[in-house]
């Protein structure tokens, strides 16, 4: 079993909500974290599945500062499993709510084909793509060896959709993969009150 986070005061961090907002696929609380744990780091952030760009614009805004490469491919490839298409966007919607800010690059690309190497000075990795267990293996694999090899001290691959025990939403592989294949060989937390994992990479 993945421990648990030890409770930090993520709770007092402000929802970020921008004008157009429509529905929220991340609820508040793993908002509010996510955006805690952006604190902790000093450089860029890339994230692997936008949707309509609710996170990344909430990321965008509370760190102006750092650029947020958002990864995402919309519907017009393989990249979301068939489950997930009732929150795929059409391309052309794709991480509206955030590709007007100037600190956050679009990048319309399969997860499993992006190149680290393209990103300037990421110490934070937030995963919330293709949810089925080789996608999110995939995903984990590229932004695990890129931060190893990252020059940064504090750096953190985060995971969506996290939860302990088998998923009631079958299909939704992220903790059983984290589980099988991560747990162990790195220290990952599981957040309580929320649906996020995450790791610091060494």
């Amino acid at each position: 079993m993945i421990p648990h986070f030890p409770l930090v005061p993520y709770a007092n961090i402000p929802d970020i909500i921008p004008p157009a907002f429509e529905r929220r696929f991340t609820p508040r609380a793993d908002s509010q974290f996510l955006l805690w744990l952006s604190e902790q780091t000093t450089a860029n952030i890339v994230e692997i599945g936008c949707a309509d760009g609710l996170t990344t614009y909430q990321l965008a805004v509370h760190n102006p500062h750092k650029v947020v490469y958002a990864v995402d491919i919309g519907d017009t490839a393989e990249m979301a499993a068939m489950q997930q298409k009732n929150e795929t966007p059409a391309t052309g919607e794709v991480c509206k709510l955030a590709v007007g800010l100037p600190n956050v690059q679009l990048i319309l690309r399969d997860s499993k084909l992006v190149n680290y190497a393209d990103f300037k000075d990421v110490s934070m990795v937030f995963i919330d793509g293709n949810h089925t267990y080789e996608g999110v293996k995939a995903d984990t694999h590229l932004a695990m060896r890129a931060l190893m090899r990252s020059k940064f001290d504090a750096k953190f691959v985060a995971w969506h959709d996290y939860c302990e025990g088998p998923h009631p939403v079958g299909w939704l592989k992220v903790g059983e993969y984290l589980r099988a294949e991560i747990d162990g060989l790195f220290d990952v937390f599981f957040v309580p009150g929320t649906s996020v994992a995450f790791c610091r990479v060494p």
